[in-house]
């Protein structure tokens, strides 16, 4: 008797596409507490060697498009800010992140969309796993915590494949968020957020509700902010949810921050989320130093195009304040005109690909709403592969619709 499997070079492209995002955004290769220098380059040598064979098995119907011209010059205009706009040195580092970058754009939609699906379940496995091993971690069943010698105050309880982390001496992060296999939980959050907002936040589907739960025991603002904010904007196009939307924001700004339940848990979120008078509460991506150079930015020459990548990162940040990068971050670095110059035209670019899709035009404004507290479109492989290959994925889905004739 033979067997035969059926596995499509899509499938396999796509398998490979997935696994430098995983290299780049796992937590043993962005934590010292969690793994060994050795652990890490061996990880980190893995990435080209995916890479190139992904660009072995290019698909034949591949070619330059307007679309993928202008999102290729973004990213190398990017990397040249890199090598020669750059407070702290020539960039090399982020020229394999570039071509990881590329290979995912040169690829089909179907694979990109593939690309998206195998993310996500590897993300819901990681959150039925934080479930199961949240109930270890509140009984206290888990081995010493790992101190971070990077991240300050940061501390993780591993579990080998997923992990928890809090900020130590901190009133605010002083108790346990999960991770997933990220290095820190907003970062869970943030991607949990997208793919709910990339199923137009459908949770008919099971899966959908496990990253609903996973993304809240991150604790993240992110992750609230995000499906809040995209569920307001798919009912806003419609003038019957109007009065919905009015008694939401009621509700947020006169009601939420009086709620007290004296369950910890729920109370932390709540304060999290709260806007607070001039921000939300657990809006922590700044600190006083980075707020006075980004308002000297404003009024000063470096207002248009800022005083070069990395600046406000090496001048803010210190062991004992920890801070991480916002959208002012950019301000600082390359002005105004600069950040609109390196993101506007991912946006357009995107934009018109998603035609009369809906669905895909909120999925890009969500992302770039999003650049306000983690701006790592173009930085970051994992945050650039899932905006990229989640329209293709909304995109892919609604033609599969189409196609059965449902529309």
């Amino acid at each position: 008797m033979k067997y035969r499997f059926d596995i499509k070079i899509e499938d396999i492209l796509a398998l490979l596409c997935s696994l430098p995002i995983f290299i780049y955004s796992w937590a043993m290769t962005g934590s010292d507490a969690v793994s060994g220098e050795l652990v890490q380059k061996i990880l980190t040598l893995l990435v080209p060697l995916f890479l190139i064979l992904i660009w072995i098995h290019l698909p034949e119907e591949f070619c330059f498009t307007k679309r993928r011209i202008v999102i290729t010059l973004v990213l190398l205009a990017y990397f040249a800010l890199c090598l020669f706009y750059n407070y702290i040195g020539i960039g090399l580092s982020r020229g394999l992140t570039t071509i990881a970058c590329l290979t995912l754009l040169y690829q089909s939609e179907i694979v990109q969309s593939k690309t998206f699906t195998i993310l996500k379940k590897a993300v819901i496995a990681s959150c039925v796993l934080g479930m199961v091993l949240g109930v270890l971690l509140l009984l206290g069943l888990h081995g010493p915590p790992l101190a971070d010698p990077v991240k300050s105050g940061r501390q993780y309880v591993s579990y080998i494949v997923v992990f928890f982390s809090r900020i130590v001496g901190s009133s605010s992060h002083d108790y346990w968020r999960f991770c997933g296999f990220y290095n820190e939980p907003g970062a869970l959050g943030t991607f949990c957020a997208f793919f709910l907002c990339a199923d137009s936040l459908d949770f008919k589907k099971k899966e959908n509700i496990i990253l609903l739960i996973g993304g809240a025991m991150t604790l993240s603002v992110a992750f609230f902010v995000i499906i809040g904010l995209y569920a307001v904007m798919r009912l806003a196009t419609d003038w019957k949810y109007w009065i919905l939307i009015l008694l939401f924001v009621c509700f947020y700004f006169f009601v939420l921050p009086n709620i007290h339940t004296g369950i910890s848990v729920i109370d932390t979120v709540i304060e999290r989320v709260s806007f607070d008078g001039d921000s939300i509460a657990g809006d922590h991506r700044t600190n006083y130093i980075m707020d006075r150079l980004y308002e000297e930015t404003l009024h000063s020459n470096y207002i248009f195009f800022g005083r070069k990548l990395g600046y406000a990162t090496s001048v803010s940040g210190s062991s004992v304040n920890l801070v991480g990068a916002s959208i002012k971050t950019y301000i600082i670095d390359l002005g105004i005109m600069g950040t609109v110059l390196i993101f506007a035209p991912l946006f357009i670019a995107e934009s018109r690909r998603t035609k009369d899709n809906r669905d895909g035009f909120l999925f890009i404004v969500i992302s770039y709403i999003s650049l306000y507290q983690r701006p790592h479109l173009l930085h970051n492989v994992a945050y650039f592969g899932i905006f990229l290959c989640g329209l293709s994925y909304i995109l892919q889905n609604k033609n599969q619709i189409s196609r059965y004739g449902i529309y």
